[in-house]
């Protein structure tokens, strides 16, 4: 829904165009005004012509959501920048690359008092409760010792209350949690999850099938029905994990304090595709 109005008594003319980037998606079909029914034909990339006849006028004008590919419902690629759809972007989070070759480099944060190095998504994903979500990640990483945890990815968040700290600690705090970590011994990635109540209370811990730990890119896909949340690394055999949470929709990825210059995790796509109603 596109609410146009006009701040002048003379009518004249608009050219209303949509940046997919920016909004989460990629609007397509017929742009209509929703009180006289008049069609302004399908959504064109170089902008559809609106026209405002009378003194101040006001237009409801609706346009569907064709994405970007069949079923997607969000998709964040950086090409120029973080989308605008993210509710809170830690400050020191940088968007590195060149061209469609960006991606979000998530790294030490040397400012304790700015919180966690996080992207989040707080509300407005209710379409999110049954889809599959692909994340694209690499881990840049010197000579590891140990286990080292190296982000999580949480899902299925209440909105948070406000931090007293402010927005900087005002964060995902609930849900179901899916924390990678490094193992340099067997040179693998391991996926650990658990679901976190409103007291803190962590229920129903389980691990998924490892991947391969090396600086190459990787797809994690988290596919939601229901209760059941299946999770799979570079394609390989899912992990079926139950008592998925659905109490919220939120979503966010944070990287862990052991992070530095040198071990950073890079993101350089996420896409939601709409799933199967259960």
């Amino acid at each position: 829904l596109l609410i146009l109005q006009a701040w002048s008594r003379n009518p004249g003319k608009v050219t209303v165009s949509f940046n997919p980037e920016v909004i989460g998606f990629e609007p397509a079909g017929i742009m209509q005004d929703m009180e006289s029914g008049k069609s302004y034909g399908d959504v064109n990339k170089q902008g559809n012509e609106i026209a405002l006849d009378l003194p101040y006028d006001f237009k409801m004008i609706s346009a569907g959501a064709g994405k970007e590919g069949p079923g997607i419902i969000f998709r964040d690629g950086f090409e120029d920048g973080p989308s605008l759809r993210w509710s809170y972007i830690a400050p020191f989070l940088k968007v590195d690359g060149e061209g469609a070759d960006k991606y979000l480099r998530i790294a030490k944060n040397e400012a304790p008092w700015q919180g966690p190095a996080r992207i989040e998504i707080w509300n407005g994903t209710e379409a999110w409760m049954n889809s599959e979500m692909k994340i694209k990640f690499r881990i840049s990483a010197p000579e590891l010792s140990a286990k080292t945890p190296l982000f999580s990815i949480v899902t299925r968040a209440s909105v948070p209350q406000f931090s007293k700290h402010g927005l900087s600690h005002t964060l995902l705090q609930d849900g179901q949690f899916m924390e990678i970590t490094a193992d340099p011994g067997k040179k693998t990635l391991e996926i650990a999850r658990c679901v976190v109540a409103k007291d803190g209370r962590r229920d129903n811990p389980a691990t998924a099938a490892p991947g391969t730990f090396d600086g190459a890119w990787h797809d994690i896909s988290i596919m939601f029905n229901g209760e059941e949340t299946k999770v799979s690394l570079d394609g390989g055999a899912p992990t079926v994990f139950q008592g998925t949470p659905s109490s919220g929709t939120g979503f966010g990825i944070r990287g862990s304090n052991t992070l530095s210059d040198k071990l950073i995790v890079d993101i350089s796509e996420l896409i939601v595709k709409q799933g199967e109603t259960p």
